[in-house]
């Protein structure tokens, strides 16, 4: 099923995504996103997809955003086989790569979609997948079957896993809480303050060139445009500062998911490093996001905290341990490479 109304879409696959909640926290993240921030994923931008068995039991969710790599819901391993996924992915790379669209169903709320519609949205999108974030294995099915299907083998692009990572989930109960005695203190971006608003912006930027060197950076005005100042932000946009002073130590920003919260940005200065800063930020802003009640059923609005972790970055996958944060699942990312 392909979807071109975001709002449907994120009804649809929320409740299959929810039910794994750590694992699927980006997807969920995205789908949360397409709705805040229509601009940011344009129709002609976006290919969004559910595979659906015959008793239309959901068996997967596809998200892909050019130039972004392709996320995919992680496998339930109770519930599909191996070959039941592997089956799928190549479903899936056939649909990427040719024109066969006869086994899929449209869902549109606005107005019918012609085969010839979404393979006009599919060449705009130019086929030429990026990636794939997923289960190791899968990534490397997905990336195989693709390639696989150049027929001109010198153009078919190579692939390889080029970064693995961590899900970490925290509950209320797990939550290490934070030092009271300290002199740092959490604040929430104002971002009626130019000022403020161009140094956050700067430290996002670093997060995203230490974290990802060979994607394209972020801009000033896409992380304006589509993080910052989202409404759906205004509240979950934190820092960290010695008390009594505004000089900018530390950087997060979460992201509220059905009955939960995702972290990501997470970033401290080089020179502020090693100083508790980071587990003092992670943990004083869990215990305030556990404790924020929605306005109008006055219920705790956040039951779990889920974030993603370099593998390979000891550091950090400290900070959260330290903080209550169990490991869930490991996934990694597989880039495919082209030599035009």
């Amino acid at each position: 099923m392909f979807f071109t109304d975001t709002t449907q879409f994120f009804l649809s696959a929320s409740a299959y995504l929810t039910r794994y909640p750590s694992e699927n926290n980006l997807q969920l993240g995205i789908s949360k996103s397409m709705m805040d921030s229509p601009s940011r994923y344009p129709l002609h931008e976006r290919l969004l997809m559910i595979v659906k068995d015959s008793n239309t039991n959901i068996q997967m969710v596809a998200i892909w955003t050019p130039p972004h790599f392709m996320t995919l819901s992680f496998q339930i391993i109770t519930e599909q086989s191996t070959e039941l996924r592997h089956a799928i992915l190549k479903g899936l790379t056939n649909i990427l790569f040719t024109q066969d669209f006869t086994s899929l169903r449209i869902e549109n709320s606005s107005k019918d979609l012609s085969f010839d519609d979404l393979e006009g949205i599919i060449r705009k999108l130019g086929r030429k997948l990026t990636g794939v974030l997923s289960d190791e294995e899968e990534c490397l099915v997905l990336c195989k079957e693709y390639v696989n299907l150049f027929k001109d083998s010198s153009k078919a692009p190579t692939y390889q896993v080029t970064d693995r990572m961590i899900s970490y989930a925290l509950s209320r109960d797990n939550l290490v809480l934070p030092k009271t005695e300290t002199e740092y203190e959490v604040k929430i971006l104002d971002t009626s303050n130019s000022e403020l608003v161009k140094i956050y912006t700067g430290m996002i930027q670093k997060f995203w060139k230490y974290c990802f060197p060979n994607r394209d950076q972020l801009s000033e005005e896409f992380i304006l445009e589509n993080i910052l100042m989202k409404p759906s932000q205004s509240e979950y946009s934190f820092y960290i500062t010695r008390k009594g002073d505004s000089k900018v130590l530390a950087t997060t920003i979460a992201t509220p998911i059905p009955k939960a919260c995702r972290y990501s940005y997470v970033w401290t200065e080089e020179e502020y490093r090693g100083k508790g800063i980071a587990s003092f930020m992670i943990q004083s802003i869990s215990k305030h996001l556990f404790e924020k009640k929605d306005s109008l059923s006055g219920e705790l609005m956040f039951d779990k905290i889920f974030l993603f972790a370099d593998a390979t970055n000891p550091t950090s996958n400290g900070v959260y341990v330290r903080s209550g944060f169990k490991p869930e699942r490991e996934l990694a990312e597989c880039a495919l490479n082209y030599h035009e």
